[in-house]
């Protein structure tokens, strides 16, 4: 299982170690602005965004404790807007990076430039039940959309219902990989499934960086591998999933989701056996 996570923030300067702020979150606790973890996650991506970012961090009593500039992140993008051509991802693979539980979590960004800049930082988490195996199965590749919606800037949008571009055959699928294409400045997006499994009674939102124009390129990550985060989740036709986007403005729009998908079968059963295997 893993999550998508955010923080944002305007940096009003030329401002070191900034703090952003952590999104406002259904399922994740805050304090002073900042995540709080009460359960055993791991970092696997980390991104982080803005027009002028010269350096950004992550922050807390354990990483301080190891060393006193907390833990740097190597890529950030820096790029006149999102969607970078293409956005820089830290990819950390095994080992990947303990998150401390019961300390405030800072994300932080750094800019020279005069001039008051958003910031955006992104945690891609897994549990430590998470594995990139796939289920066995015929793979097809579906594509659907939203009505068109005004989100604010710089929070989660919240549930948008899919509308599925053709019927699909009816029965149980899992999710192995999205991608979400719009044309204005979206960050990220989430997709959110009906039924799922928890996580120590925590239901977690899988996610990724969006694609911010027709013809533009993905992330290296997902051009190297489409189903890097393994399972998304599972799905029955008569419940679809729901997504929804950080946008950084807040303009209508009509996204385009892509589900790599796998067909488990038109048994009910095959999704309550599925999501018991979760982890």
């Amino acid at each position: 299982m893993h999550v998508l996570l955010a923080y944002t923030g305007n940096n009003p300067g030329a401002t070191n170690n900034f703090d952003l702020t952590a999104l406002t979150d259904p399922d994740f606790s805050q304090r002073n602005g900042h995540y709080i973890f009460t359960e055993r996650y791991r970092a696997r991506y980390l991104i982080a965004q803005s027009a002028g970012m010269t350096d950004s961090r992550l922050l807390t009593p354990t990483f301080a404790a190891l060393n006193s500039d907390g833990f740097r992140i190597g890529s950030f993008q820096q790029a006149a807007g999102v969607g970078g051509v293409p956005t820089l991802v830290e990819n950390l693979a095994s080992p990947y990076l303990q998150i401390p539980q019961m300390e405030e979590f800072q994300f932080q960004g750094s800019k020279t430039a005069v001039g008051a800049q958003q910031q955006w930082g992104l945690l891609s988490l897994i549990t430590d039940g998470w594995t990139n195996n796939l289920p066995s199965g015929p793979m097809i590749m579906q594509e659907a959309t939203t009505a068109s919606f005004t989100p604010a800037a710089n929070v989660w949008s919240g549930p948008q219902a899919l509308i599925m571009n053709a019927n699909p055959r009816g029965g149980v699928y899992a999710v192995i990989g999205a991608a979400l294409q719009q044309t204005a400045d979206t960050l990220a997006f989430r997709m959110i499934f009906p039924r799922t499994s928890m996580y120590n009674n925590r239901k977690l939102r899988p996610g990724w960086i969006a694609q911010n124009a027709i013809g533009s390129f993905e992330d290296v990550i997902t051009q190297m591998n489409r189903y890097h985060l393994g399972v998304w989740g599972y799905f029955h036709t008569f419940e679809l999933p729901t997504i929804e986007v950080l946008a950084t403005t807040s303009a209508a729009m009509t996204p385009i989701l892509r589900m790599w998908t796998i067909y488990l079968g038109g048994d009910l059963n095959l999704l309550n056996q599925q999501l018991a295997q979760m982890g």
